[in-house]
């Protein structure tokens, strides 16, 4: 789906974000989200892996169709960023997207020849 300047800029103030926050999330410049955004009604052509986090966001709005629901989500990702960084928040919007819950609870199963390490003490 093409995205507008005015797009970018709505769902930025949806999930409550600085631009500074927002391109962390994304994985670009501040200045890159400011350009975008005041493209206005034009249609952007961000890198595909934006284009596909714009998307899961848009996505992820329109899921939640209470406002409150939609405000806990913002919430989310706003203390993602804070506490970790924009990989963390990264993190949780897919999560939230994917419904990780599988993929984070699901055992992690070694590789058949991996040995563990041992530690010697040295006397």
């Amino acid at each position: 789906m093409p995205f507008t300047g005015s797009a970018v800029r709505s769902l930025r103030e949806a999930i409550e974000l600085t631009p500074q926050q927002f391109a962390s999330l994304l994985g670009v410049s501040p200045s890159t989200v400011s350009r975008w955004e005041l493209a206005g009604r034009d249609v952007l052509r961000p890198e595909p892996l934006q284009l596909q986090l714009l998307a899961v966001i848009e996505q992820e709005l329109g899921n939640r169709t209470t406002i409150e629901r939609r405000k806990e989500f913002a919430r989310e990702i706003g203390r993602a960023l804070l506490m970790g960084g924009g990989l963390l928040a990264l993190y949780r919007l897919l999560d939230a997207a994917f419904g990780g819950k599988e993929a984070v609870d699901a055992p992690v199963e070694r590789a058949p020849n991996a040995q563990r390490r041992r530690r010697t003490r040295r006397r």
